[in-house]
């Protein structure tokens, strides 16, 4: 009788065992799955790159040439060095902006862009207007440019000097915010 209880004991303690190591390798994988899923998703890097972002007809919206794009991590900013942005706004109506570094959010529907930032409008019929200044963010789906920095704003023989601006890049309408200083030759 003292065997049939020591019996049922070993085979207990043998399925125990079984039971443990079979769910060892699954518990471990389980772990790594959760571990991957979990951890920071690599980003990308590129240099000498250029993005194109094609309207719905296939033709190219905005173009963005840059020595350098990076983004670490997926979901983070995208950083770009020496960007030279380009916006086709329409077929007689395209700007372009130059600046020492900028950043966009991961969904790449603005930008912002520091250091030395030239802008250029091109309008058929009508003088050039060129801007400098030193950070200017560019909402795309608006195609509006803003700066509350000191801007300064040629266009034709007007040269204006003001703090902060913000323009429609489809209609050239053009807000200068505030100590606006500036001359009209004739």
């Amino acid at each position: 009788m003292i065997r049939r209880p020591l019996l049922l004991a070993a085979m207990l303690a043998i399925t125990a065992i079984l039971w443990l190591l079979n769910r060892a390798p699954e518990s471990e994988e389980n772990t790594a799955t959760a571990n991957t899923l979990s951890a920071p998703q690599p980003g990308f890097a590129a240099t000498d790159a250029v993005l194109i972002q094609t309207g719905d007809d296939g033709k190219p919206l905005y173009t963005l040439h840059a020595t350098h794009i990076n983004q670490p991590q997926t979901g983070e900013p995208i950083e770009v060095t020496d960007p030279d942005f380009t916006d086709q706004v329409d077929a007689d109506n395209r700007w372009s902006v130059q600046a020492l570094r900028g950043q966009l959010p991961p969904a790449a529907d603005h930008v912002e862009l520091y250091g030395n930032v030239n802008a250029r409008g091109d309008r058929a019929g009508i003088a050039p207007l060129l801007l400098h200044t030193e950070q200017l963010g560019f909402d795309m789906p608006t195609q509006v440019i803003n700066t509350s920095d000191p801007v300064t704003a040629e266009w034709g023989n007007a040269h204006l000097n003001s703090l902060g601006l913000q323009a429609n890049l489809r209609t050239h309408d053009i807000i200068l915010q505030a100590n606006v200083h500036g001359h009209i030759a004739p």
